[in-house]
């Protein structure tokens, strides 16, 4: 479910696995 980070991140790479994190929070 790599999607929804990309969404959030809106492009950013190096957010992609924080964003992960914090969905996952």
């Amino acid at each position: 479910m790599n999607i929804l980070p990309i969404l959030l991140d809106d492009g950013e790479k190096p957010s992609i696995g924080t964003a992960a994190r914090g969905s996952q929070v």
